[in-house]
């Protein structure tokens, strides 16, 4: 087990910073980029912000084999590491695959954002979270004794990797809680920009539905509503004004009015 002296973050003697994983991986040793969900307490954008973030940074891994990330389900709450179902056992069967297809020299490398994805304190209580989140010295000592117990003479193979080891367990929810919203920023963000493009797509429908078919522009929003119900459609004065490029005028007879 090692500590911090300055602020006391316990840490597993089989885990190793970001930094280190990157100075000290070869050829050969295997890499599992890992999550944990809990299933209560985080939203999906949360999950699927941290595997965006760990394929990010894939490429500086150097590996021949396509990015592929190793969900977990389950509270981690150390106090079901020896029970006979559930993530510890789902987590020993991964590192037991791992082992065996990489050779004896070599390691595997289970790589986790952030310590609580690893495994929470046995006393862990969603309802009173703050005061539960801290890992102390005697859980890393059951963690590791479970490590050896479980691999035996590979143990100094199985090494995990903490993205952010640094951060105290409070700043882990907050940079959590920010990843999430940056995902969800960007997910927004390529939403707007994929239903601009789509809409212009769209435009020579619309010259075409005015040149053959001489409807007009309030028929014409009815007509893609239709045939484009889950499209981000383009507003009647977008319409208008493509129409207008193209020298195509109001079908005569037919007045110019608002649709709702």
């Amino acid at each position: 087990m090692k500590y911090t002296s300055t602020n006391q973050i316990y840490q597993s003697r089989y885990e190793i910073s970001y930094a280190d994983f990157l100075r000290e991986l070869t050829e050969g040793d295997t890499i599992i980029p890992a999550n944990r969900k809990s299933s209560r307490s985080q939203d999906e954008a949360s999950h699927n912000a941290k595997e965006m973030l760990l394929r990010a940074l894939y490429n500086d891994w150097n590996q021949k084999a396509p990015f592929e990330m190793c969900p977990f389900d389950g509270s981690g709450k150390l106090c079901h590491i020896n029970d006979q179902d559930g993530y510890f056992v789902d987590l020993r069967q991964t590192i037991q695959d791992g082992l065996a297809r990489t050779p004896a020299d070599k390691k595997v490398y289970m790589i986790f954002t952030s310590r609580s994805r690893l495994f929470r304190p046995p006393n862990y209580d969603r309802n009173n979270q703050s005061a539960t989140w801290h890992h102390c010295a005697a859980d890393y000592d059951t963690f590791d004794q479970w490590i050896r117990d479980n691999f035996g003479a590979r143990a100094d193979d199985v090494q995990f990797v903490i993205l952010f080891h640094w951060l105290t367990p409070g700043e882990e929810r907050s940079f959590e809680t920010q990843l999430g919203q940056f995902y969800k920023r960007c997910l927004d963000g390529i939403g707007k920009r994929l239903g601009r493009k789509a809409s212009r797509m769209l435009r020579p429908i619309v010259v075409e539905l005015r040149r053959r078919q001489k409807l007009s522009t309030p028929e014409i929003e009815c007509r893609l509503k239709l045939e484009y119900p889950d499209e981000k459609l383009p507003a009647a004065k977008t319409l208008r004004k493509w129409l207008f490029e193209e020298g195509l005028s109001e079908p005569r007879g037919r007045r110019w009015h608002k649709t709702t």
